[in-house]
């Protein structure tokens, strides 16, 4: 057998990105933001991060980046891995 047969725990083997929502949703509320706060931060709308947070949506590598940057610039360190 050729390759690895285990698929990739951050995109699941469809090639795209997934994160629980959870993670940044428990991360606005450590910081003490409103939807609408981060989405402002990050240029996005207040829909797209409740939309994120709650899975109803899987957020293109920019979107998450955006996300990212504004949560670590904030003091909240997480990462967006992806091989």
């Amino acid at each position: 057998m050729l390759g690895n047969t285990n698929p990739c725990p951050v995109c699941m083997g469809t090639g795209k990105l997934s994160v629980s929502g959870e993670v940044f949703r428990s991360a606005r509320e450590v910081l003490n933001l409103s939807r609408q706060e981060l989405a402002d931060a990050c240029g996005l709308s207040h829909v797209t991060i409740r939309n994120v947070e709650n899975g109803l949506t899987n957020p293109n590598r920019e979107t998450l980046q955006l996300i990212l940057e504004e949560l670590n610039s904030r003091g909240v360190q997480l990462e967006l891995q992806h091989p």
